[in-house]
């Protein structure tokens, strides 16, 4: 029983000790946009956002509102992201024109039209 006792002392300290460290990848504060974040850690780092993990969730952050030296650990590139914002609206533009297109061309089927009285 004893032996028990003391191992689980064991395995309880070690855990202490190894909380008690300070974490490498973790940033202690950052304001963005206003806000604090304490404790941050980065997640999922998509062209326009990145994700944060902090002491209270998470949260989505534009990559443009990150402090310089941040955007630069996350290899943000302010050009790039503006090519690449404006291909991704041309395209949504893009969609939207076939899509109106298609709906002028293709005329309501007959089931449709009993309901929409054409």
């Amino acid at each position: 029983m004893k032996v028990l006792l003391l191992g689980f002392i064991v395995i309880a300290l070690t855990g202490v000790i190894i909380a008690a460290e300070p974490r490498k990848d973790v940033i202690p504060s950052v304001t963005i946009e206003g806000v604090v974040y304490e404790d941050i850690r980065f997640g999922r780092v998509m062209p326009p956002t990145v994700t944060i993990y902090h002491k209270r969730g998470l949260a989505n952050v534009p990559l443009a509102s990150l402090p310089p030296e941040l955007q630069k650990t996350l290899g943000y590139d302010k050009i790039k992201a503006e090519a690449e914002r404006a291909a991704a609206e041309q395209a949504e533009r893009e969609t939207q024109a076939k899509i109106v297109a298609e709906y002028i061309r293709c005329p309501a089927p007959r089931s449709a039209r009993r309901w929409l009285r054409i």
